[in-house]
C-alpha cells in the first residue's frame, strides 16, 4: 500500500508538473502566482481561469506579471494594436510580436484596454491533414430480459466507427442467443452518419434494425433523416441533442398472424457521455418517437452503457437498457422492457 501510495504521489506531481508545462502562468501584486488560462482583458478587468481555483476576475493595475502560451491581440489605451505572446523577463512583462520583423518589448498591463485570444488555426490545418479512423470492438457476455421472463442468454455485440474531415459513421449489431430453434430470436443493429464539420448542427442518417419474437416483433426497420446539436462538449464531457423525422416498416407476427404496418414518427433523443477517472466512460442514450400518423401512439429506448478498462485492448462492459411501446402487439406483453447485460469488450 505504501509503494502504491509513492507511484500515485508521483503520478500527481508529474501530472501537475506537465499541467503547468503548458499553461499560463499570472502574478499579482499581492505576491500571488496561478497557472492556468487566460480568457481576456476587457475594460480594466483580468479573467483568468486556473487549474485549481476556478475562474478568477481581477483589476489588470493588480497583475504584476503575466505569461501566455498562445497569441493575442492586443488593444491598448492609446488605440494601438499589438499581435503576440506575453512573456515574463527581469520580473517585467514582454510582448514577443508574431511578426519576425519586430522586436520583443516590455508591455505595461494596465495599458491594456482588451485582449483577446487569437484562434489556432494549426488544428484545421491538422484535421485537414489526418487520415481516415477506423475503429472495430467486440463485446460478449450475458445479458438477462426482464418482464415477459427472466433468464440470462448469451450475447454478441459488433461495434465498427468510422471518422474522417467530412463524416463520422457508427455501426452496432446485437444479437442474443435465446432461442436455438428460431434463432435470432433478438437482434438488434444500428447505424448512424453525421457531418463532421466544425459547426455545432450536422445533420445525420439513421439506419435502425430490429427483431424481437418475444414482443411479437419479427422485423422492424426504421429510417431516420434530420439534425443533431452539440449541446456540450469538452475533453471529458460530449452532450448531444437529436430530431428527425423517421419513418418504419413493421411485420408483426402475432396468433400465427402476420400483420405489416408502415408508421410516420418523430425521433427526439439526448446522448451524454462521461469520463469517469480519466479512464471508464459511462454513456446514456435517451430516445422517443411520438407517432404522427397514430395520435397518442409513442415508443421510447434509453441504454446506459458503462465501460472500465482492463488494459489498452480489453474493457468491462455494463448495459441498462429500457423500452417502452404504448401499443405493443399483443395485449398479454408487457409495454416495458428492460434488460441487463454484463460482458466483454474487445478492440482491435
Amino acid at each position: 500500500m505504501k509503494k502504491q501510495g509513492v507511484i500515485a504521489l508521483l503520478l500527481l506531481i508529474w501530472g501537475a508538473i506537465m499541467l503547468s508545462a503548458s499553461a499560463d502562468l499570472l502574478q499579482l501584486s499581492n505576491g500571488d502566482s496561478l497557472s492556468g488560462h487566460l480568457v481576456r482583458i476587457q475594460e480594466g478587468v483580468l479573467v483568468f481561469r486556473t487549474t485549481l481555483k476556478g475562474q478568477i476576475m481581477a483589476p489588470v493595475d493588480t497583475v504584476q506579471n503575466l505569461q501566455t502560451e498562445d497569441a493575442w491581440m492586443l488593444t491598448m489605451m492609446q488605440e494601438d494594436v499589438f499581435y503576440g505572446r506575453l512573456r515574463m523577463k527581469d520580473n517585467e512583462t514582454w510582448l514577443y510580436p508574431l511578426s519576425p520583423s519586430q522586436s520583443p518589448h516590455p508591455l505595461t498591463l494596465s495599458q491594456i484596454q482588451e485582449a483577446l485570444e487569437i484562434p489556432d488555426t494549426s488544428a484545421s490545418h491538422s484535421k485537414e491533414e489526418e487520415p481516415p479512423q477506423w475503429e472495430m470492438a467486440m463485446e460478449s457476455g450475458v445479458r438477462n430480459r426482464a418482464g415477459s421472463r427472466g433468464e440470462a442468454d448469451g450475447y454478441l455485440r459488433l461495434g465498427l466507427q468510422y471518422q474522417d474531415t467530412t463524416l463520422k459513421a457508427r455501426s452496432e449489431v446485437l444479437v442474443e442467443r435465446a432461442d436455438p430453434d428460431d434463432f435470432p430470436q433478438t437482434a438488434h443493429g444500428d447505424v448512424l452518419v453525421q457531418g463532421n464539420s466544425d459547426a455545432d448542427t450536422q445533420p445525420y442518417v439513421n439506419l435502425n434494425l430490429q427483431r424481437d419474437t418475444i414482443a411479437a416483433i419479427d422485423a422492424r426497420t426504421q429510417l431516420s433523416l434530420g439534425l443533431t446539436h452539440s449541446l456540450a462538449s469538452n475533453d471529458t464531457f460530449t452532450l448531444a441533442g437529436f430530431s428527425a423525422l423517421s419513418f418504419s416498416h413493421e411485420q408483426w407476427e402475432a396468433d400465427e398472424r402476420s400483420t405489416v404496418e408502415n408508421k410516420g414518427q418523430l425521433q427526439l433523443g439526448l446522448r451524454v457521455s462521461q469520463v469517469l477517472f480519466g479512464k471508464g466512460e459511462l454513456s446514456e442514450n435517451l430516445f422517443f418517437y411520438p407517432s404522427f400518423t397514430e395520435i397518442g401512439a409513442m415508443r421510447a429506448a434509453s441504454e446506459t452503457r458503462l465501460r472500465w478498462p482492463v488494459s489498452k485492448a480489453l474493457h468491462l462492459r455494463l448495459n441498462i437498457a429500457l423500452e417502452y411501446d404504448s401499443e405493443p402487439a399483443l395485449s398479454h406483453i408487457d409495454p416495458w422492457q428492460s434488460f441487463f447485460g454484463a460482458g466483454i469488450q474487445v478492440d482491435f
